[in-house]
């Protein structure tokens, strides 16, 4: 099953004023299980490899728990 959103665009008008608004329209679609096996086992197979000085979201929470700021975190750290 795949699920998708599609933006439609309405407009709402009286004699006063005009008001375009979006509906978030959702649609389902059924796959068989073997299209998306195919498709994952082809994604796999061209992916590349972690890189390993990437650390994991469970490495990084446990080396900064809930609540605790690195010290080394500013502003200009997330600009280079």
């Amino acid at each position: 099953m795949m699920s998708s959103g599609v933006i439609e665009r309405k407009m709402a008008q009286s004699e006063q004023a005009s008001l375009v608004y979006t509906v978030n329209t959702n649609i389902s679609i059924a796959e068989p299980l073997g299209i998306i096996q195919t498709a994952l086992d082809e994604l796999r197979k061209h992916m590349p490899k972690p890189d390993p000085s990437v650390l994991t979201l469970a490495a990084l929470r446990a080396k900064h728990p809930l609540g605790v700021i690195p010290q080394d975190l500013t502003w200009e750290s997330w600009r280079s």
